[in-house]
């Protein structure tokens, strides 16, 4: 297991717990947030490689932002809705990549392919 923290901001406590649980498997430490200031803390505090991002919680402005100042941290976003044009506009905005909330096992297979090539493992 890679020692890569990794930061989580969901509106569904379902999909939050899921990937939570998921991600812990895959990760040494994983921290959620509830607000996207407590995203910013955890990824500050702990330096996480990684954040998955519910775009009902943020703006693309947000995920623009979050991109510059945390360079080294690759954002994984997903929504419950597929939306092509939201998503190319995240994507464009610096996420790593934006996948439907009911895929959990496709956003922990994103963070674990974005931070395990930032910390050199192989995913």
């Amino acid at each position: 297991m890679p020692s890569v923290s990794i930061a989580v901001l969901q509106h569904d406590p379902k999909v939050n717990q899921s990937l939570t649980i998921l991600l812990s498997q895959a990760f040494s430490s994983v921290y959620s947030a509830r607000s996207l200031d407590e995203l910013q803390l955890q990824i500050r505090k702990h330096r996480a490689r990684a954040a998955i991002l519910d775009m009902e919680m943020a703006s693309v402005s947000d995920v623009q932002a979050l991109s510059r100042e945390f360079p080294a941290t690759h954002i994984v976003c997903n929504h419950r809705i597929a939306d092509d044009k939201m998503w190319t506009a995240v994507m464009n905005a610096g996420a790593a990549d934006c996948l439907p909330s009911s895929d959990a096992e496709g956003i922990v297979t994103a963070a674990l392919r974005e931070a395990g090539a930032a910390e050199g493992v192989a995913a």
